[in-house]
């Protein structure tokens, strides 16, 4: 999504460390009141720079969790 206009130091205080991170939140912008996982992975020294990953854990434990099709529905002799 591009670089965040906002210090991560203020966003998510348990993330502001020079080593990777992770930490459980709620959503304050899409979905909001929804459970996530974010994961933070410093690339400068300075904590500065990095890759912020967000899970939506609902939204992955529906996925995960929801019956799946049936590979074959019928078959012909």
């Amino acid at each position: 999504m591009g670089p965040a206009p906002s210090p991560l130091a203020r966003l998510t205080p348990d993330l502001a460390f020079n080593s990777q991170r992770m930490t459980l939140a709620t959503d304050e912008y899409l979905l909001k009141g929804s459970p996530i996982l974010l994961l933070w992975t410093p690339k400068s020294l300075d904590n500065r720079s990095g890759i912020l990953q967000v899970i939506n854990i609902e939204m992955m434990s529906n996925y995960l969790l929801e019956p799946q099709l049936p590979w074959v529905e019928a078959r012909c002799l």
